[in-house]
């Protein structure tokens, strides 16, 4: 299965995947990371993400309310 869903689980997502759903690269879904603008969290020592799933679609429905540059 390649769809962009593919590794969705319940409850988070890798980067990659979030980057497919959101249509961005996955540096820009780092750098949500890393300023904490979605709730994640590093899995493994090289510095993998997991993205909350639920926290991505607040972000995401966030930034659509409010009308601006999706991303900085």
């Amino acid at each position: 299965m390649n769809s962009p869903t593919a590794h969705i689980s319940a409850t988070q997502v890798t980067t990659g995947t979030a980057a497919r759903l959101l249509k961005v690269s996955p540096d820009t879904i780092n750098r949500l990371c890393e300023e904490g603008l979605v709730r994640a969290w590093r899995v493994t020592d090289r510095g993998w993400w997991r993205i909350d799933y639920a926290s991505l679609l607040g972000y995401l429905a966030e930034r659509r309310d409010s009308r601006t540059c999706l991303f900085r």
